[in-house]
């Protein structure tokens, strides 16, 4: 993180333009850069002491040469937070007495490849489950599976949304494992549905479908309270991140114990009822009610 923001950069532009007139300024908060093209050649320590009088730390001022429409362009960088603690702590003192160990900065073309990359993950896992499920079952049975992992993503992390807790590569951890865990209960039901539909041939798949859900409802309330309980723990002593992981889990985990019921079951009921409809059409030339 850099000292450079909106209030400061403006504090900096009014110093460097008093050196002369400043055909360009662009202030990178992000990045914590400066660059300016100035009408006349400056000397960098002038700009340097400029800027450091709006109390800004600096750690260098670059001469980028002249530019081909006139004026000569200047880079200011910025120190960044590390520097303006350790400047911080050593005042009054003849010789500092603590060394800095270790100085870690994630910058923000670093930050947002992660975060490309984690949503990236997101998708991957989905669109490798939804092909599993496909072959696995059914092609009817992947797009419920499909929607109750969206439907369980959107929720959590709509729970940092409202929370307004921190969102980072902890969060996406989180999220690919409710995927993981959803996709587990939906399996389970899905697998007794079918091991039900050799069992009653000829039955609707609704009534199927029904038998299924309620043979597996006690062991998917078994498997998510227990896996409940071992959150408590982290949700009671937990701090930080660490509480952020189990809330977010334990939201997960409802979620994804009834979009599993509620959800991706009735949406396999859906489009089995659509795909007849579509064939007593072609049978029959006639189009189909849609309710």
């Amino acid at each position: 993180m850099t000292q450079l923001t909106k209030e400061n950069s403006a504090q900096a532009e009014a110093a460097i333009r008093a050196l002369g007139p400043i055909k360009f300024f662009n202030a990178d908060l992000d990045n914590g850069l400066i660059n300016f093209r100035s009408e006349k050649k400056l000397d960098p320590e002038p700009v340097k002491q400029a800027v450091e009088g709006t109390g800004t730390g600096i750690k260098e001022v670059r001469s980028l040469g002249e530019a081909q429409g006139g004026g000569n362009d200047y880079q200011v960088v910025v120190s960044g937070m590390a520097d303006r603690v350790f400047t911080a702590m050593k005042q009054g003192l003849d010789k500092p007495d603590f060394i800095v160990q270790r100085v870690d900065y994630v910058g923000p073309q670093v930050g947002k490849q992660l975060r490309n990359k984690g949503i990236m993950s997101l998708v991957y896992a989905m669109v490798m489950i939804l092909i599993y499920v496909a072959f696995r079952f059914d092609f009817k049975f992947g797009p419920g599976a499909l929607v109750a992992m969206v439907h369980d993503v959107i929720m959590v992390s709509g729970y940092f949304l409202v929370t307004r807790r921190e969102f980072n590569l902890t969060s996406i951890a989180v999220l690919l494992t409710v995927i993981g865990y959803s996709i587990n209960d939906t399996i389970v039901v899905y697998d007794r549905i079918r091991e039900e539909m050799v069992r009653y041939k000829g039955k609707p798949l609704p009534e199927i479908i029904n038998i299924a859900v309620n043979d597996t409802l006690s062991r998917t309330i078994l498997t998510s309270g227990v896996t409940a309980l071992s959150l408590v723990g982290l949700l009671i002593f937990g701090v930080g991140e660490i509480w952020d992981f189990a809330m977010a889990m334990l939201v997960g985990i409802i979620v994804g114990t009834y979009s599993s019921v509620y959800i991706a079951s009735p949406l396999t009921i859906w489009l089995d009822e659509r795909a007849a409809a579509k064939e007593r059409e072609a049978k029959t030339g006639m189009k189909p009610k849609v309710a």
